[in-house]
């Protein structure tokens, strides 16, 4: 017995000394193997550094070339704009599409769009830069987008980079029009596109909600409901048929919510076709809204969108709003999306790997109109991590569109963009003073008038009630005397 005893001792001290020299093995073979990853990662990261510096930055890539922007006279446009002139000194003349306003011509307009406090900072560190910018007459709803043989034909000869960021962004708007303004106008850019020689890029600015009934909303041009070749025949359609075609809108759109993301998805569709003989690449922003720092914090200059909504909260005059704290604010600031914008344009026309970026007339209707996107999304932005590890080195100053968000997590960011968003709208677009004491004062002021205004309507309301009841009382009172 104690001879078996001993050997199944040794048995075990031998099983482990072996079990402990197989473990020391694979401690070994898997240290070897996170080295070699290490020194993977490493060397693919020295070669991916020295691949973003040995090509030309956007600055020199832009250097010499000519512009055409759709839109420049918007809020994102006009963003565009002031970053193209002040991140590339040496761009060339940047032409904008514009149409007469209230009997105002193009040239007298321009003076107006650029005499605002975003283009200030370009004044001071380039004062020649402004004088770049020309204006081509026309319109996007018009034929051929409303140009002149002689403004065509110069586009053509001088033009390699085009933004086509001009569409009706009206949730409301009737089929026809939102189907001339961003699917045909659509049409006539690529046209345009094949006839210049000298092109790199046309960028085609759409929105993250082309496609609402996906979730999550991939890097891809998903199917549509109608053809845009159907599309357009429906745009062409004399102005009697136009009851007809918003009776039928709810069908043709089938899943989308409005005219506004159904026309941008069949855009969408028109721009992947052209894409297989044109240098094409899509960007999707999300809600654009006020800058978050670049040229200034907080600029805009309307109150479409989320800005009416703030302006309405801070003045009082829309007290509630639903909202969900848990879900994210999916929304993105104008600086950060122009910076996308351009970045795409930069990697298209060096041919490097991407294809798609994933970046109210009154209240009630507004609200109404906007709940289809008051809910969270998911969107799959692989292709825009990709283009923000190929910014050259050189241009990380200006274009490092992710800079807003680094050591931020995402509810920090949400309330930085809330706030930027209540000083912009106030200072910009309202011409006030941004003070939280006084709009808080004022909103408090407001909050005293409506409970004055609650307790007098309770005081008439039980008034009414005493004066029924005693009236009620005397006429059965009365009833029994007699």
């Amino acid at each position: 017995m104690l001879k078996t005893l001993k050997l199944v001792v040794i048995w075990v001290l031998v099983a482990s000394a072996h079990q402990r020299g197989n473990n020391h093995k694979m401690d070994c073979t898997k240290r070897e193997r996170l080295h070699a990853v290490r020194d993977g990662i490493l060397q693919a990261r020295d070669w991916h550094a020295n691949e973003r510096a040995s090509r030309p930055s956007v600055a020199e890539w832009y250097a010499g070339r000519s512009v055409f922007i759709t839109g420049g006279s918007g809020f994102l446009g006009r963003v565009l704009i002031e970053l193209l002139l002040r991140s590339c000194p040496d761009i060339g003349p940047i032409y904008l599409l514009m149409r007469s306003k209230k009997g105002v011509d193009p040239k007298d307009r321009l003076g107006v769009l650029l005499d605002v406090p975003l283009f200030d900072r370009l004044r001071a560190e380039q004062p020649a830069a402004l004088s770049k910018v020309r204006t081509v007459p026309g319109d996007i709803e018009a034929p051929s987008l409303g140009l002149s043989d002689a403004d065509r034909q110069l586009l053509c000869a001088e033009v390699s980079v085009v933004f086509h960021v001009a569409a009706s962004v009206r949730f409301d708007d009737p089929l026809q029009k939102a189907l001339r303004t961003n699917l045909q106008s659509t049409k006539d850019i690529v046209q345009l596109a094949r006839d210049m020689p000298r092109l790199k890029v046309l960028v085609h600015v759409s929105t993250a909600y082309s496609y609402t009934n996906q979730n999550p909303i991939e890097e891809h041009v998903y199917s549509n409901t109608l053809d845009w070749r159907r599309a357009l025949q429906l745009a062409e359609l004399p102005a009697k048929d136009q009851k007809a075609i918003d009776f039928l809108g709810p069908k043709l759109r089938g899943p989308q919510p409005n005219t506004y993301t159904f026309t941008k998805g069949l855009a969408e569709h028109l721009v992947q076709e052209a894409s297989r003989d044109l240098p094409i690449i899509i960007v999707r922003p999300s809600i654009v809204v006020t800058s978050h720092s670049d040229p200034l914090p907080g600029w805009i200059d309307n109150l479409n969108g989320a800005a009416g909504i703030v302006v309405a909260n801070l003045k009082g005059v829309m007290r509630y709003v639903n909202v969900n704290l848990d879900m994210a604010l999916d929304s993105v600031p104008v600086d950060v999306a122009t910076k996308l914008i351009v970045l795409a344009s930069w990697s298209k026309g060096l041919g490097l790997q991407l294809r798609a970026l994933g970046l109210y007339r009154k209240l009630a209707i507004g609200m109404q109109s906007i709940a289809p996107f008051m809910r969270e999304f998911t969107f799959i932005m692989k292709n825009q991590r990709t283009l923000q590890e190929m910014i050259h080195p050189s241009d990380l100053k200006t274009l490092d569109f992710l800079e807003i968000y680094n050591g931020r997590d995402s509810e920090e960011q949400m309330v930085a963009t809330m706030v930027n968003q209540m000083r912009g709208v106030l200072l910009y677009t309202l011409k006030e003073e941004f003070n939280v004491e006084k709009n808080s004062a004022r909103l408090r002021r407001l909050g005293w008038v409506l409970r004055a205004y609650h307790s007098v309507m309770a005081l008439l309301f039980f008034g009414i009630v005493a004066v029924l009841y005693k009236v009620i009382s005397y006429s059965g009172d009365a009833a029994r005397w007699t």
